[in-house]
């Protein structure tokens, strides 16, 4: 069976150890592949489209992040007919609705609010199935 990949963007390295570690469990399902922060992110999709290489299969974004943050990454990814299709779930440690509000806005299919379980990231994963399966 394909293990479902799963591109993420997170400067904080603490944060990026739990984000792992949340996927812990069940590793023998998912590839994680990081990036440290949306430019490096955008930069790997661009590369892959270049290359041909197969995209992942659901992009987690971190919100708050330098150079280029969660939502400009999110509106680069959404704006391209390429990769527009790509699930995205925004990952912050704000649950303020104006947040949510805008994500959401710009196209995101999910939020979670760090951190995060797995069983969490499973519930909003099925949420955004329909989307998925155009990609695994």
């Amino acid at each position: 069976m394909k293990k479902i990949q799963i591109l993420f963007a997170e400067d904080n390295d603490d944060h990026a150890e739990l984000i792992v570690d949340s996927f812990d469990e069940c590793k023998d399902q998912y590839q994680l592949i990081r990036s440290h922060d949306g430019q490096q992110l955008i930069n790997d999709l661009k590369n892959r489209l270049r290359s041909h290489s197969d995209l992942p299969d659901v992009i987690l974004l971190d919100i708050k992040m330098p150079s280029v943050d969660g939502v400009r990454t999110l509106q680069k990814i959404k704006s391209d007919q390429r990769l527009k299709k790509l699930p995205v779930i925004m990952l912050t440690t704000s649950n303020r609705d104006t947040d949510i509000d805008e994500c959401y806005r710009y196209g995101a299919d999910g939020y979670m609010v760090k951190p995060f379980s797995y069983n969490d990231f499973s519930l909003i994963l099925r949420k955004t199935q329909f989307n998925m399966s155009k990609h695994i």
